[in-house]
C-alpha cells in the first residue's frame, strides 16, 4: 500500500490479465522477461475497449493508471462498437445481393453518421431502414419483418456473426497498434480509432 492508502492493485490485476490474454493470443507460453511491455499494454487496452459492458471503466474497477482517461476510453469503446455494428450490417446487406464499392461506402457512411449523431443509441428500426434502402437499391426484394429480425440478431453480443466481427476488429486494432500488416472491412475507421488509442 502506498502513501495515504493509495495502491496500484487494480493496475497490477489489469496488467496480469493482459499478460495472460497475450499468452492465449500468441498461442504459446511466453516468458515475462522476453515479452514486449507494449504488447502487454495493448492487450490490456483491448480487454477494456472490447468489453461488452462499461464495468471495467467504473471507478471501482478501473485500473488506477487509466482513471484520468476513463472518459476517452469509454468514447473509444463506443467508436469500436460502431465499427463492429456497421461492418456487421454491411456484411448482412451484401448477403442479399451484390453491391458495388460506391454503394457499400455510402451505406457505411450513412450508418456511421446515424450512430454518431445519436451517441450510439439508435433504434433498430432506423438501422433496418438504412439496410432496407441499400438492399432495395440492389434490385432485390426483401421481407422487412424478416430483415428486422436478422438485424436484431446480428447486433446481439451473443450472435456468432457479431462476435466474429468484434474479434476481427480487435485483431485489426491489435495489428495496427503493433505496426503489423492487417486488413478490415472498415479499415479507415479502425485506423482512426487506433491513432487515438496510440495517443493514450
Amino acid at each position: 500500500e502506498g502513501r495515504g492508502g493509495f495502491t496500484m492493485d487494480l493496475t497490477k490485476q489489469w496488467l496480469s490479465r493482459a499478460f495472460s490474454d497475450l499468452k492465449v493470443q500468441e498461442g504459446r507460453e511466453i516468458d515475462r522477461m522476453s515479452v514486449r511491455v507494449e504488447h502487454v499494454i495493448i492487450e490490456g487496452y483491448l480487454d477494456i475497449l472490447f468489453a461488452t459492458t462499461t464495468d471495467k471503466l467504473d471507478p471501482s474497477n478501473c485500473p488506477e493508471t487509466l482513471r484520468l482517461d476513463s472518459k476517452r476510453l469509454f468514447s473509444l469503446q463506443n467508436e469500436l462498437q460502431a465499427v463492429t455494428i456497421v461492418t456487421a450490417l454491411v456484411i448482412l446487406t451484401r448477403s442479399f445481393g451484390s453491391m458495388n464499392a460506391t454503394r457499400v461506402e455510402k451505406l457505411k457512411s450513412d450508418l456511421f453518421v446515424l450512430l454518431q449523431d445519436s451517441d450510439g443509441v439508435v433504434g433498430v428500426d432506423n438501422l433496418v431502414a438504412q439496410v432496407t434502402a441499400a438492399i432495395n437499391n440492389t434490385g432485390t426484394s426483401n421481407n422487412e419483418a424478416m430483415l428486422e429480425s436478422m438485424v436484431k440478431k446480428t447486433l446481439s453480443y451473443d450472435d456468432a456473426v457479431y462476435k466474429a466481427i468484434a474479434d476481427r476488429t480487435k485483431g485489426a486494432l491489435r495489428a495496427y497498434l503493433r505496426n503489423e500488416s492487417w486488413t478490415h472491412e472498415s479499415q479507415a475507421e479502425v485506423e482512426k480509432v487506433g491513432a487515438k488509442v496510440g495517443a493514450l
